[in-house]
């Protein structure tokens, strides 16, 4: 089962034509049936509840389960084809559950040029290796964990407090196998030198 933010589900037409999907950001047309899902308010009054509003299609994707729960309760509403929008909130429940989470820090070929290192800010080359890791961003007012990007070779600025065990963690996280893998950790053991 997905997990899902929204606590309730709604079906109803779309009277102005001006709000847009969540999932997919493009906009709801008038008279159209869409859903509107409420969720605990994240600021202001505590019983307050907001809403995020999804065209059936995108709602079957997102949260396939509380949809499913809607439609077998037998919509008010004309919803097209139910059985249509039951397949694509099964199929992505079983995308879902076959998705794998990789845990942090982890090694894997970049998939572009598009990523920067954050020790060095130079692009890290599509096909090289690169380090996954999570790090504390200071943003002001509060800190965030976000995914950051480094070149293998410069895994020695990986955090002081981490980088004891940081080999290990690759090796145990990594999607990569094999040769690709050991490379990689050589090229990090190389960086890091002697801990």
């Amino acid at each position: 089962m997905m997990d899902s933010p929204y606590t309730v589900l709604l079906l109803q037409e779309s009277p102005s034509g001006r709000a847009r999907c969540r999932k997919c950001r493009k906009p709801i047309p008038k008279g159209v049936v869409r859903v509107a899902a409420r969720f605990p308010a994240p600021f202001g009054d505590e019983e307050g509840l907001a809403t995020h509003y999804l065209h059936l299609r995108c709602a079957a994707r997102r949260t396939p389960g509380l949809l499913v729960g809607l439609l077998d309760a037998g919509p008010a509403m004309d919803v097209g084809d139910p059985d249509a929008l039951r397949e694509l909130a099964r199929r992505a429940e079983e995308g879902a559950a076959s998705r794998v989470e990789l845990r942090y820090p982890y090694v894997e070929q970049a998939p572009n040029g598009k990523a920067k290192c954050y020790a060095c800010g130079r692009l890290v080359v599509e096909g090289s290796h690169r380090l996954v890791v999570l790090r504390t961003v200071d943003a002001g007012r509060f800190t965030a964990r976000r995914k950051s990007f480094l070149h293998a070779a410069c895994a020695a600025f990986y955090g002081e407090e981490d980088r004891n065990g940081l080999p290990e963690a690759l090796r145990a996280n990594s999607p990569l196998t094999g040769e690709a893998l050991e490379s990689a950790l050589e090229v990090v053991r190389c960086a890091m030198g002697p801990i």
